[in-house]
């Protein structure tokens, strides 16, 4: 549900659904002026089979997809097990963990602080 409204505020902000090979990670993108916006969402559901190693290929994929233009990545993993999210993000300063049933960012000490006005 939560994932659904956050969907829903990206459109009404102007960026674009794309579709990845991962049923549980979606990309929102929004061009302004020379360069993309991509904000990844995963759904780190509890029957979730996304691990670190499909988030580092995603992560590379997207980057051969817009390779040649300026792109700015922010990812948002939405969780109920907080180990599994850690994992999953590792050290990836531009990443934020939202817990799912609090609806807040959970301890994202150490990561960017805003990125392009989402957080508000």
């Amino acid at each position: 549900m939560v994932v659904r409204l956050f969907e829903k505020h990206m459109q009404d902000e102007g960026y674009t659904v794309c579709p990845t090979p991962y049923p549980d990670i979606k990309e929102y993108t929004k061009e302004e002026n020379s360069c993309v916006n991509i904000i990844r969402v995963v759904d780190l559901k509890a029957d979730s089979t996304i691990d670190r190693q499909q988030f580092l290929e995603q992560s590379r994929n997207i980057k051969e997809t817009y390779a040649g233009k300026e792109a700015h990545l922010m990812s948002l993993i939405f969780f109920e097990n907080r180990e599994e999210a850690d994992e999953v993000a590792g050290d990836d300063y531009m990443c934020w963990l939202v817990d799912r049933h609090e609806l807040c960012l959970a301890g994202n000490d150490g990561r960017v602080e805003d990125f392009y006005g989402l957080k508000t």
